[in-house]
C-alpha cells in the first residue's frame, strides 16, 4: 500500500532534498541514510499532496476492518513527533528524561539500550511515537 507511483517521485524529491541524488540515481554514503531518506518520504509533506502516512492511515480507516489494536497502533504512528531532544536525566535500564530542543517540553523516554549508555547533555534527533492513553 505504501508503494506507488506517487512514492516514487517521493523518493526521488526528499533523495533531491536531502542532496543524496546525483546524476538520476541515489548516491549513499552510509547505510543509515536510507532509513532518513525512509522516513522523509512516509512523515514529510509532499508538494499539495500531504504526508504518506496519513494516505496510508485513512486509506486503512476507510475500510474499516481493522481492529482497535491496529487502529491505536496507526494512530500512534500518524502522530510520532520528529525532534532534536536534550538528555537531562537518566534512568539506567529503562530509559531517560529529554527536553525538547525546541519546545522545552520534557518527556520521558523508555529505551533500555540507550540507557545504559546516554548522559545528560547528549542530543538525540529522532522521530518519537507516544503509546495510546
Amino acid at each position: 500500500m505504501l508503494h506507488s507511483a506517487s512514492s516514487d517521485e517521493r523518493l526521488r524529491y526528499f533523495g533531491e532534498q536531502l542532496g543524496i541524488v546525483e546524476y538520476g540515481l541515489f548516491m549513499l554514503e552510509a547505510e543509515y541514510e536510507i532509513v532518513i531518506l525512509h522516513d522523509f518520504v512516509i512523515y514529510g509533506y509532499f508538494r499539495d499532496r500531504g504526508r504518506l502516512i496519513d494516505d496510508f492511515v485513512d486509506a486503512k480507516l476507510e475500510k474499516n476492518d481493522l481492529s482497535d489494536e491496529a487502529r491505536q497502533l496507526l494512530e500512534v504512528k500518524r502522530n510520532a513527533r520528529f525532534g532534536i531532544f536534550e538528555v537531562e536525566r537518566v534512568v539506567p535500564g529503562l530509559g531517560m528524561y529529554l527536553r525538547g530542543y525546541i519546545s522545552g517540553d520534557v518527556i520521558f523516554y523508555v529505551d533500555l539500550h540507550f540507557s545504559q549508555t546516554a548522559t545528560p547533555g547528549m542530543l538525540l534527533v529522532n522521530r518519537l511515537v507516544k503509546p495510546a492513553d
